[in-house]
């Protein structure tokens, strides 16, 4: 994505002030986004599995869960 929705998702995430975004050091506040977004990942692959649901989880959500579940094996 372009930068300024990087930044406004780092913003809203975190609820920073553009100038506190600017504060920040950027490698790790995109790790801890990315790692939330990850975690969303496996909890909704999670909620579904668990509902029998799980042809409602789009693909990119399944890739996400796979490279958490291959990490977690490491």
């Amino acid at each position: 994505p372009p930068d300024e929705l990087v930044q406004v998702r780092l913003v809203e995430e975190f609820g920073w002030t553009l100038s506190e975004l600017d504060e920040q050091d950027e490698a790790r506040a995109l790790r801890l986004l990315a790692t939330r977004n990850i975690e969303a990942a496996v909890r909704r692959v999670n909620e579904a599995v668990q509902s029998h649901q799980v042809n409602s989880v789009p693909a990119a959500i399944w890739k996400l869960y796979k490279a958490a579940s291959d990490a977690d094996e490491d």
